[in-house]
């Protein structure tokens, strides 16, 4: 018995116990341009972890090896990102972690993706988030992706037409 519930639950503490390892083992500060991504996890708990892993090096020091150039939770606003679904309480964490951390998914075409609803969750999904831009919505629903990819807007909007273009073919083919 919730077996579902126990496993879906924790696929959040995969990306957790990555990005202490990444972080306390030196990879990224070492790898500074490096980034990562972590997908189908949430993202709420990302500054929680960030801020658990500068009072274990700070409380901890004489232990903590190796020594970094810059404290944890600066580490994970510049080099980790999450993608969220279901997870708009994120974007409350985002004043102390960056907007740029955070991107939205539909996770399409899984179950608990946000998929036929994608576009009403986008609606009001920045409701309770006070003081948030236009130009950090956007960055959380595009901006943030192209530019960890390192592609252009444009790029998206080309091959989104080229797509459609080629499925409407198809359409009309088969009608």
């Amino acid at each position: 018995a919730g077996a579902a519930l126990y496993n879906y639950t924790r696929q959040m503490n995969d990306a957790v116990d990555v990005i202490a390892a990444l972080v306390g083992g030196g990879v990224l500060d070492r790898n500074p341009k490096s980034h990562v991504l972590f997908v189908e996890c949430g993202a709420g708990w990302l500054l929680g972890l960030a801020e658990r892993m500068d009072e274990v090096y700070e409380g901890h020091a004489p232990m903590v090896q190796p020594k970094l150039s810059r404290k944890p939770s600066e580490i994970v606003r510049d080099q980790v990102h999450c993608s969220f679904q279901n997870d708009q309480g994120c974007l409350l964490t985002y004043p102390s972690l960056s907007i740029e951390n955070f991107l939205f998914a539909t996770d399409y075409p899984h179950s608990e993706g946000t998929f036929p609803f994608s576009r009403q969750l986008v609606e009001t999904m920045f409701d309770h988030v006070p003081n948030i831009t236009e130009e950090d919505k956007a960055k959380v629903l595009g901006l943030n992706a192209v530019k960890l990819f390192g592609i252009t807007p444009e790029m998206v909007r080309e091959d989104t037409e080229r797509l459609m273009a080629r499925q409407e073919n198809k359409t009309q083919a088969s009608v």
